[in-house]
């Protein structure tokens, strides 16, 4: 298994968001002795890129939520994301949105359809 989605609606009323990836973080690791990142968010997309830079950024620990009521956080992760590391997008594609001047993620959420 590469990867793996669940619906996390109302988690939050249980924990906050980030506890509950440690918890699996740490599950995943007991069960299987396999070091995970884990990406929270509000869509599947989020979530992949929430898992990237809690990879990418030893300051997250593997674990990293982006909520709506925290979209500072959201911003402040799509600017610095490289448009080629979202989810869906490949060298090609990357290369090609790269000369229409989006680079980052959040150029590419802010761009027109």
């Amino acid at each position: 298994v590469d990867e793996g989605f669940c619906d996390c609606t109302g988690m939050e009323m249980a924990m906050p968001y980030e506890d509950f990836g440690r918890m699996i973080r740490a599950h995943v690791r007991t069960c299987t002795g396999l070091t995970v990142g884990v990406g929270l968010g509000p869509t599947k997309t989020l979530a992949k890129s929430a898992q990237w830079a809690g990879k990418e950024w030893p300051q997250f620990g593997g674990v990293l939520a982006l909520t709506p009521g925290n979209p500072g956080r959201t911003e402040k992760l799509l600017s610095r994301q490289p448009v080629g590391e979202l989810w869906g997008v490949g060298s090609r594609l990357e290369k090609r949105l790269q000369l229409l001047g989006v680079t980052t993620a959040l150029d590419l959420a802010r761009a027109s359809p």
